[in-house]
This record gives C-alpha cells, sequence and structure tokens, in this order.
C-alpha cells in the first residue's frame, strides 16, 4: 500500500522541494529582514545589490497584496 502512495504522490508532485504558497508571515518577514540588508548595502556603497534586495522586496509585498485580495 505503502509503494502505491509513493507513486501516487510522486506523479502528483514530481519535484522534492515544495513548490506550493509561501505563509504571508514567512513573505513579511522575508521582507522585513530584507529591507534592514538594503540599508547595509547602501551604507557599504554596493547600490547595485541594494537594488537588485529592493526588487525582491517589491516582489514579496506584492505577492502579499495579492494573496490578501484573493482570500
Amino acid at each position: 500500500f505503502g509503494d502505491d502512495v509513493q507513486s501516487l504522490l510522486e506523479t502528483l508532485q514530481p519535484a522534492k522541494q515544495h513548490l506550493g504558497k509561501v505563509p504571508e508571515s514567512r513573505r513579511r518577514a522575508q521582507a522585513d529582514f530584507l529591507e534592514s540588508a538594503i540599508q547595509t548595502l547602501a551604507a557599504e556603497g554596493d547600490f547595485e545589490r541594494a537594488a537588485i534586495v529592493r526588487d525582491r522586496v517589491h516582489e514579496l509585498r506584492n505577492a502579499s497584496s495579492v494573496a490578501d485580495t484573493q482570500t
């Protein structure tokens, strides 16, 4: 029975890593952490990386607002 279930699960989701939604609280925590990293990068003069991190924060925040409107 266990082999049948395993085979079914592998068919439904072949990836070994979780590919589903990220909880809202985790997205917020990641965005908050990255915002502090932006400050550090800017203080060090690494503006290119700060911009990349800023864009990621926007992605996380936008994903949060999209999730809020869909619930």
